[in-house]
């Protein structure tokens, strides 16, 4: 297991090296070249990685924003 985190850690920094323009924001990154004020030069942040590389995501909470939901969804009506 730690062999394939190691190879796909790898992998993500030699594809992914230098500065990113990411949004303060939203936190999609602008594609390089791409024109900051065109919204189509702008992709999430996992559809520039999985651009980039053989990653795929799988989406969760972490413990802090599952409570946070939870929250939300006690107060609501």
């Amino acid at each position: 297991m730690i062999s394939v985190q190691s190879r796909l850690l790898s992998e993500v920094q030699n594809t992914l090296q230098g500065i990113l323009p990411i949004c303060a924001n939203c936190k999609k990154i602008r594609v390089e070249g791409g024109n900051p004020k065109d919204h189509r030069a702008w992709r999430s942040i996992e559809n520039y990685i999985s651009e980039k590389t053989d990653v795929g995501f799988s989406h969760g909470y972490c413990p802090q924003c599952f409570e946070e939901e939870m929250k939300k969804l006690e107060e609501m009506p």
